[in-house]
């Protein structure tokens, strides 16, 4: 018989095994929901992303952190163009997180199609190349999945589902930046999840995803007397820049016209604001990964409307495409490099402060530390236990915003000078970079070829 004329009747067990089959290669394929036909439920980012796993294994890797207080995985996902499984020395990471809010899931949608989107890019658009090239991109779409499941579709300005099972608002749940508590407050499980495994990672540049106004909000969120005023961190110079990197790509945010957040009397001027001036909250995500995880962090409100009905979801991912890889594209600014022993090579843990920053950094335990900065003349101090101290001055300039500083520390038992700069690299341009050596190495040696000049020129 003809399969054609092989009716469910006729041939009951035949089409069973077509549709076994026709299921394993569905598999296969990634996921087509265009991104505006709906919300994906928590399983299901975690289905695209076995699924895309399988389609591009050298690009992507999933990971989960932890679990929610209900048992859910948190999932993620690391993008790079090679080896995204692994952290790779001086290859600087780049977080994305969102529905920290189980109430605000636009930003999961958008993330899920901004790793589509980089995946299905790499090798035909040139910056999309370049990004996966250079760095390593890491996405967390949803850090509360449980308040996700108890929020309601259309819900712009409630509150159902924005904490976490225990009823714990989790942007208010990590650790103060200002003052000891001494375990009295109670982190949660997904907070816990999320602290133990970013802090085995080092992220340069985050940014956490919300919904309920336009606008990018930067550190610090807090201050230490608690009042609604601008509290301005070490580096305000480089996130308001981060912000306004982001802002300004985006024609909604930075217009600021009357038909911005229609129901939202707020407004915020180029569409950033600093977080404590808008009002000052303690426990912020933002600001735990600034302070305390060394990366430059900022918080993005993406939507008016918390949870809008997804048609919307279109328009608001082509809005923020330039803008997501404008802010991306900000990881590869600033200095990076490895800290080691002069004697040995070994790499150093140590502590590096920017000075005229109030804010020190640490290097890992690969001696890696990066630090992102505006153009400019900048001196940094390097230091760490049984070492001589070290300092370099470098400049970072508008055609070369990128370097390389590769430190060597002597040891104080060492008789040697400490060197303060073994080798110092430009990242992706042709051009050099003048330093200025500050070693007493250097200082002698200076010293010592003008005194034969000047005894030359005397006889």
């Amino acid at each position: 018989m003809p399969f054609w004329k092989c009716t469910l009747e006729k041939c009951f067990y035949f089409w069973i095994i077509v549709l076994f089959y026709q299921s394993r290669l569905l598999k296969s394929f990634p996921l087509h929901d265009p991104i505006g036909s709906r919300y994906h439920l928590n399983k299901e980012i975690a289905e695209q992303f076995l699924i895309l796993s399988r389609q591009y294994p050298n690009q992507l890797h999933q990971f989960f952190i932890g679990k929610s207080v209900y048992d859910q995985e948190i999932v993620g996902v690391a993008v790079s163009a090679q080896y995204p499984e692994q952290h790779i020395s001086l290859r600087p990471n780049i977080l994305f997180t969102a529905n920290i809010h189980g109430n605000e899931p636009v930003g999961r949608e958008i993330l899920l199609k901004l790793v589509t989107y980089a995946l299905e890019n790499f090798g035909k658009d040139p910056l999309i190349t370049q990004l996966l090239n250079e760095t390593r991109l890491l996405v967390i779409p949803t850090l509360n999945p449980d308040g996700f499941d108890v929020s309601t579709l259309g819900d712009c300005y409630g509150v159902e589902g924005r904490t976490n099972a225990n009823g714990f608002d989790l942007n208010r749940n990590y650790p103060n930046i200002w003052r000891t508590t001494n375990d009295a407050k109670k982190y949660q499980p997904e907070t816990l999840a999320f602290m133990s495994w970013v802090e085995k990672i080092p992220v340069v540049l985050s940014m956490d995803i919300h919904g309920g106004s336009l606008v990018v909000n930067y550190p610090y969120d807090s201050r230490m007397d608690a009042r609604s005023v601008y509290s301005a961190a070490p580096d305000d110079d480089v996130l308001k820049h981060l912000a306004l990197s982001y802002s300004h790509s985006n024609l909604r945010m930075s217009q600021n016209s009357e038909t911005w957040c229609p129901l939202d009397s707020e407004r915020f001027k180029d569409g950033i604001t600093n977080g404590a001036n808008w009002y000052s909250i303690e426990g912020s995500l933002q600001d735990y990964m600034y302070s305390m995880r060394g990366s430059m962090a900022l918080t993005l409100e993406m939507s008016c409307c918390k949870y809008p009905n997804p048609e919307i979801l279109k328009t608001i991912w082509n809005e923020n495409l330039p803008s997501l890889l404008q802010f991306w594209k900000q990881v590869l600014t600033g200095i990076k490099g490895i800290v080691r022993n002069a004697d040995s090579a070994a790499p150093i843990e140590a502590t590096l402060k920017i000075v005229g920053r109030d804010i020190g950094f640490k290097a890992t335990k690969n001696g890696e530390f990066y630090r992102i900065l505006l153009p400019g003349k900048y001196r940094l101090i390097v230091d760490a236990p049984l070492f001589k101290p070290s300092v370099v001055d470098f400049v970072l300039t508008e055609q070369i915003p990128y370097v390389e500083l590769n430190i060597s520390m002597w040891p104080e038992s060492s008789e040697s000078f400490g060197q303060i700069e073994k080798d110092v690299k430009t990242v992706y341009t042709d051009q050099t970079v003048a330093l200025r050596f500050t070693s007493w190495k250097s200082m002698l040696f200076m010293i010592t070829v003008l005194h034969m000049l000047l005894s030359f020129t005397s006889n």
